[in-house]
């Protein structure tokens, strides 16, 4: 995607959605891109083609498939780890923690725009805070789509993705930890390097 192209479709998309973040129109740009060339981004391409339409019916919540995100990965730049679901287990209340980067489909999740949730693809199933608990500690976990605000989260520019139902709260890495399996919380927003989370598009 061409710079100036892009800044001009980021214009005409957010001036349809002007209570949206930069990041959410920049997020719904990238995720919706026509791909070309290699497989993903590329240094040739980037993301691909700039698409204002896909871009406007995923922030719009209509257009079938294009409600989705692409799919990506949650890396942690500090610890170079991901958002993982337990075992790759779809049971309700499997456990989200860290591990290794390996693409598999425990670490493959979509954004669905419409009810703002990170959505598991090979278990279609939402990260979820544990019994909607807002005190810090609550545990991160997976659990059927129900679109309550335990399940709604949003992408922030400074990294963080916080909760829309429990103010002021972002996902966290426990005691900034980078062992495998270390648990996944809902912790107040402090911004370090343990509540920072990078998009990695597949």
């Amino acid at each position: 995607m061409a710079s100036p192209h892009v800044a001009g479709v980021a214009a005409l998309v957010w001036s349809h959605f002007p209570t949206k973040t930069a990041q959410q129109i920049r997020q719904a740009l990238e995720s919706t891109a026509q791909d070309l060339g290699s497989s993903g981004r590329d240094d040739i391409f980037g993301h691909g083609l700039v698409r204002a339409d896909l871009a406007y019916n995923s922030l719009k919540g209509t257009g079938g498939s294009s409600a989705y995100s692409k799919k990506f990965m949650l890396i942690n730049p500090q610890t170079g780890k991901a958002l993982d679901v337990d075992g790759a287990k779809c049971n309700d209340g499997t456990n989200i923690h860290l591990w290794d980067v390996n693409g598999f489909d425990a670490q493959i999740f979509h954004y669905h725009f419409d009810s703002k949730a990170i959505v598991n693809v090979k278990c279609n199933k939402a990260i979820d805070i544990s019994r909607f608990q807002c005190h810090d500690g609550a545990n991160i976990w997976l659990w059927k789509r129900n679109g309550s605000d335990a399940q709604k989260l949003s992408f922030y520019n400074d990294m963080t993705i916080r909760s829309a139902g429990c103010e002021n709260k972002a996902i966290d890495i426990y005691k900034a930890a980078s062992d495998n399996e270390t648990n996944i919380l809902s912790w107040s927003k402090h911004g370090n390097a343990n509540q920072k989370w990078q998009i990695k598009y597949i």
